[in-house]
């Protein structure tokens, strides 16, 4: 399998938003409460998938490289990580998300309050970080 990037599906769909469409997203988060913003600004800003977001610990946050590190679900297998480096407004809220105890340093609690609850669809769990 190529390691290539495919723009477009086998349909001639295109497979990734535009810029002007993310932006557009982003916007339309910052009318959303606390939990919805902070899980757009993380897919915006990194590209990951939706699980892969609501996956998110904070022991997977790296403050002092600024990167977001996310298990690649894609891969079909466990084990497999990628670094991604993200912009210190992006970091902030992330941390102020969590307790001091939910922190970076190790913490294991998933950062927001989503979870996925079925096919294109999350549900707010409560909370800050909720439970893994």
């Amino acid at each position: 399998m190529s390691d290539t990037i495919q723009l477009y599906d086998a349909q001639g769909r295109r497979l990734y938003l535009s810029a002007a469409e993310r932006d557009a997203f982003l916007d339309a988060a910052t009318h959303a409460d606390r939990p919805i913003r902070t899980l757009c600004s993380v897919l915006h800003y990194t590209g990951c998938r939706v699980s892969e977001a609501l996956a998110l610990i904070p022991r997977r946050i790296d403050l002092n490289d600024q990167t977001i590190i996310f298990e690649t679900l894609k891969k079909r297998r466990k084990g497999v990580y990628r670094a991604v480096p993200v912009p210190q407004a992006l970091l902030d809220t992330l941390d102020m998300g969590c307790t001091a105890s939910e922190r970076p340093t190790g913490g294991t609690r998933r950062i927001g309050s989503m979870q996925r609850s079925g096919p294109g669809h999350a549900s707010r769990l409560g909370g800050r970080c909720a439970p893994s």
